[in-house]
């Protein structure tokens, strides 16, 4: 699990990812998969990420309902996009409201 950083434009940040270190947390700060654009922050997401270093399938039993408390969606998304959001909601039985992010520029 890592908390999202947040970062200014001007932050470099690493596209690929590099293996997480047990002894500290560079991998949170600065990787692709756990930034986001600082006009997001006030969302205080947290991302599950597993590692795996063989090319099969991983399937982890889970009920999403302990792990998604809202579906946030862009402002800017298209109406496609915001259907395919809710259906995939409904599909998995995800009792969580959708909003769409209010972002602050």
């Amino acid at each position: 699990m890592y908390k999202v950083h947040y970062v200014d434009d001007n932050e470099n940040i690493r596209i690929l990812p590099e293996r997480p270190k047990i002894d500290n947390d560079t991998f949170g700060k600065k990787n692709y998969f756990v930034c986001k654009k600082k006009h997001y922050s006030y969302e205080q997401e947290i991302r599950a990420i597993i590692f795996k270093e063989e090319q099969e399938n991983l399937f982890i039993d889970i009920n999403l309902n302990d792990f998604i408390e809202t579906v946030y969606i862009s402002p800017f998304a298209a109406s496609w996009y915001v259907s395919l959001v809710k259906e995939i909601v409904k599909k998995y039985n995800l009792d969580v409201p959708i909003f769409n992010s209010e972002i602050k520029l």
